[in-house]
Parts: structure tokens; C-alpha cells; sequence
């Protein structure tokens, strides 16, 4: 009955998981640390990008997580699709309240990720903690 709910009625938001990994994994051996996201359009509103989304239709997606984790530049995000991705770039959505006046960080801030898709050559599968 739960799953017949579900479908009527979906949830706003669904959220997903993924392991990050702060270098490429090259075995199975590599583990990485889990956390969930939900996904955001990949495409940028700015006004210089209509160019570069469409040389990067198929291989670019964007990401939203409230984990607190080391997230650089360069490090690597194993999607629950099945992709490994690179963190491209790292932003932050903050929610805008009186909150931010007190607290420097808050715990309502949403880390944004675009991440690029490269070859998972070994075709390694996610062994995450």
C-alpha cells in the first residue's frame, strides 16, 4: 500500500546516495565515505554559460548535499546512476535568515557541486562505508 502511496503522491525532494572519494579509486579495495544529494539542473542561468551547457550537454550534473564533508576541487563523487564523476566546482546556497547573523556556518546551508563525468576504466562499482 506504502508504494502505491508513493507513486500517487511523491515526495518534493528525493534524495539519493553517493560516495565521495578524495582521489580516484583505482580497486575495489578503495572506500570512500557515503552521503546523499538530490540533483539540481546542471545547466547555469549566468550570462556568459549558454555557450559551454551546450558542449557539455551530457556529461555535466550538479548536485546539492547538506554532508560536511573535505569536498576540493578535483576529487571524485560516485553517483548512485552508476557515473563517477569530478568535482568540477563547489558552492554553497545559503538560506538567508537571521541565523547567518549569529552562526558563521549554518546547518540549513546546502553545498551545490558541478561535477564531470570521467571513465571509470576498471569499471569499479561503489564501496562505500
Amino acid at each position: 500500500m506504502n508504494d502505491l502511496l508513493n507513486f500517487v503522491k511523491p515526495k518534493k525532494e528525493q534524495y539519493m546516495t553517493a560516495t565521495f572519494y578524495a582521489r580516484k579509486p583505482l580497486l575495489t579495495s578503495d572506500y570512500g565515505v557515503k552521503f546523499r544529494y538530490k540533483k539540481l539542473d546542471p545547466k547555469r542561468q549566468t550570462f556568459e554559460q549558454p555557450i559551454q551547457n551546450l558542449y557539455t550537454e551530457g556529461s555535466v550534473t550538479a548536485i546539492s548535499t547538506n554532508a560536511v564533508l573535505p569536498f576540493v576541487v578535483g576529487s571524485y563523487v560516485y553517483l548512485q546512476d552508476g557515473g563517477l564523476y569530478t568535482i568540477t566546482e563547489i558552492g554553497t546556497h545559503e538560506d538567508n535568515s537571521a541565523v547567518h547573523l549569529i552562526f558563521k556556518n549554518c546547518i540549513d546551508d546546502e553545498i551545490v557541486l558541478r561535477l564531470l563525468e570521467v571513465e571509470n576504466e576498471n569499471d569499479l562499482e561503489d564501496a562505500g562505508v
